[in-house]
């Protein structure tokens, strides 16, 4: 698995939105998922709302294949970061702090299971590839 699948998903609307919850087990509504940054650089997915705590927040999402690797691609020393609002991971093996606050993390290995398998056979996409190449 690759992060790239996790983020095809969310931008599919691929997963189980109706049934998230947190890390800590608070609720959370995804309003909007937000536009796919393709650029390269930058949180995954931008101008996305969610609703948690009875307050709608709106900015990024950013996507990992576990929590720790936020320190590892050093995020936290890079301010394009500041305004993710939401870390989608499939494991939370590790907190991760914003600006000395814990970051609300959605572990999705507990979701991708049954009628949401993680799917083995999917049309991933692939990015730059141009469609009448073949």
């Amino acid at each position: 698995m690759l992060e790239f699948h996790l983020q095809q998903l969310w931008n599919d609307r691929r997963l189980p939105f109706h049934q998230f919850t947190l890390a800590n087990a608070q609720s959370i509504e995804v309003i909007d998922v937000g536009t796919w940054n393709t650029a390269g650089s930058g949180p995954d997915f931008e101008f996305a709302q969610v609703r948690m705590d009875n307050l709608t927040w709106f900015g990024s999402v950013e996507f990992h294949l576990k929590a720790s690797d936020w320190y590892k691609h050093q995020h936290h020393k890079d301010a394009s970061y500041n305004n993710v609002i939401l870390h989608v991971v499939y494991d939370n093996d590790q907190p991760v702090f914003l600006n000395d606050f814990l970051l609300p993390t959605l572990e999705l290995k507990t979701y991708l299971t049954g009628e949401f398998k993680f799917p083995q056979i999917y049309p991933w996409r692939r990015k730059g590839q141009i469609p009448c190449k073949s």
